[in-house]
């Protein structure tokens, strides 16, 4: 489930049951636009590039929830590499 919980000057924010969900997830949202996946705890924001990115606060290193993410990343790539 995916729940929009607030718009302010078009940057969304978002709140996710899981990583599953980023399949759903729009990137057409203006960048600076976050989302919160409750499992495994980890907040993304959508990059210039319009990618969903992890993010940590200032002072904050690489957690476990972000590697997390990037393991998902990388089982679902359908890239083919």
């Amino acid at each position: 489930m995916i729940s929009d919980i607030t718009s302010n000057y078009g940057v969304k924010k978002y709140v996710l049951d899981s990583l599953d969900d980023l399949e759903n997830l729009r990137t057409t949202d203006k960048m600076g636009s976050t989302a919160y996946v409750i499992d495994p705890g980890i907040s993304l924001i959508l990059s210039g590039d319009k990618e969903w990115v992890p993010y940590a606060p200032i002072g904050f290193g690489i957690s476990e929830a972000e590697e997390k993410f990037e393991d998902y990343l990388q089982q679902n790539d359908d890239s083919g590499k």
